[in-house]
């Protein structure tokens, strides 16, 4: 059960990272970043960092202490 839930959050992680990473190329042409989408950029990578921790957390419990399947 602990294999699934790990495999479905590296899927929202991975889809989320793709997400956050698409908002950075799109600021990289402006001027200057706007700060709707500083917050944006921000909010995603705290969100990644919670995605991080839930998985290494996670993987503890299934026995395995790297932390990444």
């Amino acid at each position: 059960m602990i294999n699934l839930l790990i495999k479905k959050i590296e899927g929202i992680a991975e889809r989320y990272a793709d997400l956050v990473e698409k908002k950075i190329n799109e600021t990289q042409g402006k001027d200057s970043i706007g700060s709707n989408d500083f917050s944006e950029i921000n909010e995603g990578i705290r969100m990644l960092n919670h995605l991080a921790g839930t998985l290494q957390k996670l993987s503890t419990c299934d026995g395995n202490n790297t932390g990444t399947q």
